[in-house]
């Protein structure tokens, strides 16, 4: 994603990789905590186009703004069955992770404030 944003005119002093994050929402906890610590309050959310809506999704749970970035639209270089396959997945993960942050979200919003 990274090379795709520097193609689209993103420098790469403007980026923030999270090489650490084992899901989607402790790579988004993690970006919550980092924005917090900058007083920023708007995410640009880059990933894989069927994976932007849960990402947007986890980030206003966590009582911040997000919006879809500059990412290529459907497969965009994933073979045709990959793509399927994850975005099926998404469809299951999304009401997964819609309810366990609203289950969470205090707590979570709180994690991010204390780092």
């Amino acid at each position: 994603m990274a090379d795709h944003l520097g193609r689209a005119g993103i420098g790469a002093e403007r980026l923030h990789l999270d090489e650490e994050s084992q899901d989607t929402l402790e790579n988004v906890v993690a970006a919550a905590t980092f924005m917090r610590r900058r007083g920023l309050s708007r995410a640009v959310v880059c990933t894989d186009a069927y994976h932007v809506p849960r990402a947007c999704m986890i980030f206003r749970q966590l009582g911040l703004e997000a919006e879809r970035g500059p990412v290529p639209d459907g497969a965009a270089g994933m073979a045709l069955e990959e793509w399927r396959r994850m975005s099926a997945r998404e469809r299951l993960a999304y009401p997964y992770d819609f309810a366990v942050t609203w289950m969470r979200r205090r707590e979570l919003r709180a994690l991010t404030l204390a780092r």
